[in-house]
């Protein structure tokens, strides 16, 4: 859903986000991501949406992640005051799913996103 931007809260939001979605995209050209953890970039611009049941957003064109050719849910809630707060939403593909914390407040892979993993 398409939501009403406010300054600055909202450039603070988006802007976490892109870092956490650079972050991930690093980690996998350097190697340093689980095997199978993949993005595709097609080029076209970032569109930043609102979930509409939970607020979070998430990048809804421009860049996509996939375990092994499954598409992950990846997304930010508002507000949070931690340096990687980036999420990933199983409930898409598992009944019942939870949330995982993908990164550690350092930036690098969190066991907890390596549990999520596994839902795939």
């Amino acid at each position: 859903m398409t939501y009403t931007r406010v300054a600055p809260r909202d450039l603070f939001n988006e802007s976490k986000l892109l870092k956490c979605l650079g972050q991930l995209a690093l980690l996998i050209h350097e190697g340093k991501a689980p095997e199978g953890l993949t993005f595709e970039d097609n080029g076209m611009s970032y569109r930043i949406e609102q979930r509409d049941y939970d607020g979070g957003i998430e990048c809804r064109n421009g860049i996509t992640f996939y375990y092994y050719h499954h598409k992950l849910c990846l997304y930010h809630p508002l507000n949070v005051k931690e340096p990687y707060p980036l999420l990933l939403d199983t409930s898409f593909n598992v009944d019942g799913g939870t949330e995982y914390d993908v990164f550690y407040d350092d930036g690098s892979i969190s066991d907890d996103f390596l549990t999520g993993l596994k839902d795939f």
